[in-house]
């Protein structure tokens, strides 16, 4: 039999830890330096799944630590240094800068710290709680970055830069998925399945019952 005092007890270990988090990623330091380390990760996303954009600098925003990226089209600056070949001169041309923001507290650490709230609060071997989490963290991330792939394509597409140009019936159907994957309800959804697929084997089902009882 469960017993509801057990079942309170990792209630509040959740909601201890998620509001833990949540302040720890709000705290100036710790937000700024997640946001760094963010900013070069989404940017070693970008060069290799969006090949065609020149990403010359990511920042931080001091103050609320949203990641910037500046970028341009690679085959804008090769088309001005050609005119500029063919029109005699020499030197280096810069292509028009782009800029694009994203919050990482909306795209990463509350649907993260929901994550890992989940997991060390359920009712299973701390050693099993910690392993699982990280499984799932990793899992997550795959997930963000299939998500900020497609954020960056899309966002680019609007800039109409000669990068990823769609017809409109594409580029209404590449909306729509990065609304899809973009919305904080599915975001949610996800983590939860992630969660529900990792823990509900045979053996954590058994181990949670005698954790429970």
């Amino acid at each position: 039999m469960l017993h509801a005092n057990k079942l309170l007890r990792q209630f509040g270990i959740f909601w201890l830890v998620f509001l833990a988090f949540q302040l720890l990623f709000s705290m100036d330091g710790i937000r700024n330096g997640l946001a760094g380390m963010h900013a070069s990760l989404f940017t070693g996303v970008a060069k290799r799944t969006v090949a065609k954009v020149e990403w010359w600098k990511t920042t931080v925003g001091p103050e609320n630590g949203e990641i910037i990226f500046n970028f341009y089209s690679k085959a804008q600056a090769a088309q001005l240094a050609a005119a500029k070949r063919q029109s005699g001169g020499s030197g280096s041309v810069q292509a028009t800068n782009y800029e694009l923001g994203v919050d990482p507290k909306y795209h990463v650490y509350t649907a993260l710290a929901f994550l890992i709230a989940l997991f060390l609060a359920t009712p299973l071997q701390w050693k099993r709680r910690l392993a699982l989490a990280a499984i799932a963290a990793v899992l997550f991330y795959l997930f963000t970055f299939l998500r900020m792939t497609v954020k960056l394509k899309y966002e680019i597409s609007q800039q109409h830069i000669g990068l990823y140009e769609n017809d409109p019936n594409a580029f209404m159907s590449l909306s729509k998925v990065n609304n899809l994957l973009g919305a904080l309800g599915l975001i949610f959804i996800v983590v939860i399945f992630i969660w529900a697929f990792l823990v509900f084997t045979k053996k954590n089902i058994g181990q949670m019952k005698v954790e429970l009882s």
